[in-house]
């Protein structure tokens, strides 16, 4: 009897709530060119709440659950990416293997560190100059950009090109610094920079002009920094470490691409220098912090290493083969990318159910690695792209750990959320639409539904 007791009172207080998260929810997908998807599950998969949960949505940067999850099952949380360097003669050879830390970050900067050691290595065996660089980038494969990622957002960070030699992800930073121009990562006089005083009070802007100049247009006179993506990576990476080469005493007057022959009888190696992020850092990054090029590396690393072909259609493959080889048994998803940014007009592009999503969460979390993955959401109201959001105090202390999505016609949120001190639930709540350029389809609209929906559940949450 007080089992049938509890049981009645659980399901008196979710139909309450069901009620009141319908009312939030169903009237926005009832609206013309707008359609939702939700669910709320408990760990053992039984429905706190749901709203259409197995009609297929585009993810935007929800995909990435899917990616950061097969890497981090498929390579362990200690894998770290190594970038290798062989003298052979007069040769040195640099060998990638799409290490991703070499940027500055709040912990050091891993590239500077890089050309640090490695000129130490050099100097230490006399080599002070060489005839030219051989620069192999072939541990990945195929396009450096999708070709469904939008075409006029190329030179944006979050559409910078993956590949397996990168400096600074693969992006610029261009710095007005007291009328100085300055660049990270340091490129030296080889970056043309055309550069323009536009008056007082301008915001600093600059675009690609060609393949290794620049356009700087803006107040030049007072501090300010813009960033874009690379246009041509190989050129960026090559001029960097011949310039940080020469700054630090060794000569490389030329430079080429091709593939590596190094490793031989007649090569030495001189310097093995391993990622200064573990994958689990990596992780952190590409969930944290959203970053799409983060999460293209580590699609195309997990395909490397599992003998698929390290591009973007090998790469969703080995997702999706090194989840069921963990031991997740699902129907298949489609997925185009690793981070959730291609899209295919009215066709399947990186879409999921809700449903998908939350039978991934719960099986991550019964996982040895749970604790890392989790840690690698972002924690609503104090981090991410939903650090804004989520102030109200019954959503405090970090009760909602979820990864954000939004492009262009999708917006999205999914996670874990700590109904108390002793349950975790899973949910997913997915929003596709047409923009018309209103505030019924502007993504803080959403934002706000989600938020409602995810506070009802906190509210009417019993134990039976």
């Amino acid at each position: 009897m007080r089992f049938l007791w509890a049981l009645a009172v659980f399901v008196f207080l979710f139909g309450q709530a069901s009620f009141a998260q319908e009312a939030s929810i169903r009237p926005v997908d009832a609206e013309r060119d707008i359609s939702v998807s939700a669910l709320f599950q408990d760990l053992e998969g039984n429905v706190v709440w749901q709203y259409r949960p197995d009609s297929p949505k585009v993810l935007a940067s929800n995909t990435k659950i899917f990616t950061t999850s097969a890497a981090l099952l498929g390579l362990g949380s200690d894998f770290r990416w190594h970038t290798r360097v062989w003298r052979k003669g007069k040769e040195l050879h640099i060998i990638g293997g799409g290490d991703p830390s070499l940027r500055l970050t709040s912990t050091g900067n891993h590239g500077e560190r890089f050309l640090d050691e490695l000129a130490a290595s050099l100097k230490k065996k006399g080599l002070h100059s060489f005839a030219r660089l051989i620069l192999d980038d072939s541990y990945f494969r195929g396009p450096t950009r999708h070709p469904l990622w939008p075409e006029d957002q190329w030179q944006s960070v979050w559409c910078a090109p993956v590949s397996a030699l990168s400096v600074n992800g693969n992006c610029i930073k261009v710095i007005s610094k007291a009328r100085k121009l300055l660049t990270e990562p340091p490129l030296g006089a080889s970056l043309q920079l055309d550069s323009r005083d536009t008056g007082r009070g301008k915001g600093l802007s600059a675009w690609w002009q060609s393949d290794f100049s620049l356009a700087v247009r803006g107040d030049l006179r007072r501090d300010g920094e813009v960033d874009l993506a690379a246009r041509e990576p190989r050129e960026i990476f090559a001029h960097w470490v011949q310039e940080g080469l020469r700054k630090r005493g060794v000569i490389a007057p030329e430079f080429k691409w091709e593939k590596s022959e190094a490793p031989s009888t007649s090569a030495e190696l001189i310097f093995d220098f391993p990622s200064g992020w573990s994958l689990a850092e990596a992780l952190t990054v590409a969930n944290k912090d959203s970053d799409n090029f983060v999460t293209e590396v580590l699609m195309r690393t997990l395909a490397a290493e599992t003998g698929h072909e390290p591009n973007f259609i090998g790469g969703a493959q080995a997702v999706f083969n090194a989840l069921k080889e963990a031991g997740w048994d699902s129907t298949p998803w489609s997925q185009l990318d690793g981070s959730g940014l291609a899209r295919v007009k009215d066709s399947n592009g990186n879409e999921a159910t809700p449903r998908q999503i939350c039978s991934l969460l719960r099986f991550l979390l019964e996982q040895p690695t749970a604790p890392i993955f989790f840690d690698s959401l972002p924690i609503a109201g104090l981090e991410g792209r939903s650090k804004a959001w989520f102030q109200d105090p019954i959503f405090q202390p970090g009760r909602v750990h979820a990864k954000t999505g939004w492009i262009h016609g999708a917006s999205a949120l999914s996670g874990y959320l700590l109904a108390d001190q002793n349950d975790i639930l899973v949910f997913s709540i997915l929003v596709n639409y047409v923009r018309d350029g209103k505030p019924r389809t502007h993504n803080n609209r959403f934002k706000k539904m989600r938020e409602s929906a995810i506070r009802e559940v906190l509210e009417n949450w019993k134990r039976p």
